[in-house]
């Protein structure tokens, strides 16, 4: 009986000393085992039920979207989104794909750079928010695309692969895997991108373009932390300063 009781003390000490997984890691994991699990979930009810109720309870306790999206904005709120689902397919074995188009405010925000606001320094707001929702996203329509010099919009949309230019400027979200796992997938896209389609009125209330100046500084080496004594100057004729522009991050008005 002390025998067992010291293995039953070590086994739960090793397990202490884990590091313990963050939730959207653990939110990823048991989606995709969800996926693998599909073809046999009808012969599991069971455990498909508590399998369910684990991602949701996962999917509500993330109320702060990870670092572009954090409590600063408060929860985030799929509703007040213009969005159409456009195509929808049945997979089989409980697996389903979607498409979803979610249409950018420009009436509403004339001139403002939606595009850079999107994809954010190097592409990472975008590879962020499509992580976070299990989606993939795509920026279709007007002012979508880098023109080389003399190219103009009328004549790309010439091609069969740029005709999306004739179109409004637009995100195309698409959802695939489990059909249980769908409205809460696409809820939490419009509710990620509410909150870039959406900005503040003024530059200081800004948050998601202050998180994108802080990175892309950091990308560039010239990021300064004001709480940190400020460093020596280095001495005349030293190495320039870190490059890199802003690239297509902008997010300006």
């Amino acid at each position: 009986q002390e025998q067992g009781k010291r293995q039953r003390q070590d086994e739960s000490s090793e397990y202490a000393g884990k590091k313990p997984r963050d939730a959207a890691s653990m939110l990823r994991e048991l989606m995709d085992e969800q996926t693998k699990l599909a073809p046999f979930l009808t012969m599991l009810p069971h455990c498909a039920e508590l399998l369910k109720r684990e991602i949701e309870a996962l999917q509500n306790a993330e109320s702060s979207p990870g670092p572009y999206f954090s409590s600063l904005y408060g929860t985030p709120d799929p509703n007040n989104v213009e969005y159409s689902i456009v195509n929808q397919q049945d997979l089989g074995n409980g697996n389903c794909r979607v498409s979803m188009r979610v249409e950018a405010p420009v009436d509403k925000y004339p001139g403002f750079n939606f595009v850079g606001r999107l994809l954010g320094p190097r592409g990472n707001t975008l590879k962020e928010i499509q992580r976070d929702s299990n989606c993939k996203m795509l920026i279709r329509g007007k002012g979508s695309v880098k023109l080389k010099p003399g190219e103009t919009e009328e004549q790309l949309s010439r091609l069969a692969q740029h005709a999306h230019l004739t179109e409004p400027l637009h995100i195309l979200v698409d959802y695939e895997g489990p059909q249980i796992n769908r409205e809460p997938s696409l809820a939490r896209a419009r509710s990620l991108l509410k909150v870039l389609l959406h900005p503040p009125s003024s530059d200081e209330d800004d948050l998601v373009k202050k998180q994108q100046l802080r990175e892309l500084a950091l990308m560039n080496g010239t990021y300064k932390d004001h709480h940190t004594e400020p460093r020596s100057r280095a001495p005349m004729g030293g190495g320039g300063g870190g490059g890199g522009g802003m690239g297509g991050m902008g997010g300006g008005r």
